[in-house]
């Protein structure tokens, strides 16, 4: 998990989690983005500009494009089969 992604999850934990609709409804597309990029070059600055400028949908999304972004999925491929059958027996 990349700095600015465990920063965003921290600041969510701390601030939104009783949020309703948290990660169902959408931010605001052009905060999203304006963030993305200031986290892009520098993560300390746009996590005090976005807990100041941003509401809990909009640092929800942004943590949902940087998961989506990722190189290989939270749950890695090799792993994918095993955890079809955990779920399969109900664990």
């Amino acid at each position: 998990m990349s700095v600015c992604s465990l920063s965003i999850a921290e600041y969510l934990k701390a601030h939104a989690l009783s949020t309703a609709g948290l990660f169902q409804i959408p931010g605001n597309y052009e905060m999203i983005y304006r963030l993305r990029r200031l986290y892009q070059v520098d993560e300390s600055t746009a996590l005090s500009w976005g807990v100041r400028g941003a509401d809990h949908f909009v640092m929800a999304d942004l943590l949902k494009l940087f998961f989506r972004e990722l190189a290989e999925p939270i749950i890695p491929y090799a792993m994918y089969q095993k955890m079809i059958g955990v779920v399969g027996k109900g664990l």
